[in-house]
């Protein structure tokens, strides 16, 4: 994906992590064109990596818990937290419990922040 053709701005170190941390568990709050900024993310589960390959595009979603939930082990858990239920979804093996999501980092600040610490450890 080339960010600059979706409107995304990576700073410096938007592409180091980027370069060796995706794709995988980081997702990276860049700046956008217009001014806003988009959390990014190139997850390594092996369908939604063919998906992202295949329609050589983006895939815009929502997280699978709601804002201030606890995080969703299971499809069943993710769509009781949504808002109306989601135009497409895949139901895999629930995850165990305690399992981490990603760790996410504001790249648009200098130094980087990390929002919250999943299951990467990650080095700037």
């Amino acid at each position: 994906m080339t960010p600059e053709k979706y409107g995304l701005v990576y700073s410096d170190a938007a592409k180091k992590l980027a370069e060796c941390y995706f794709p995988g568990a980081l997702t990276l709050i860049v700046n956008t064109a217009q001014g806003g900024t988009q959390a990014v993310r190139v997850p390594e589960h092996p369908l939604i990596f063919e998906l992202l390959k295949y329609f050589d595009e983006p895939l815009v979603q929502t997280s699978a818990n709601a804002s201030g939930m606890p995080d969703a082990l299971s499809c069943s858990q993710a769509l009781s937290q949504l808002d109306g239920e989601p135009d497409v979804y895949f139901e895999g093996e629930d995850l165990p419990a305690g399992a981490a999501g990603s760790t996410i980092v504001n790249t648009t600040v200098i130094p980087p922040q990390i929002i919250r610490q999943g299951k990467l450890a990650v080095k700037f």
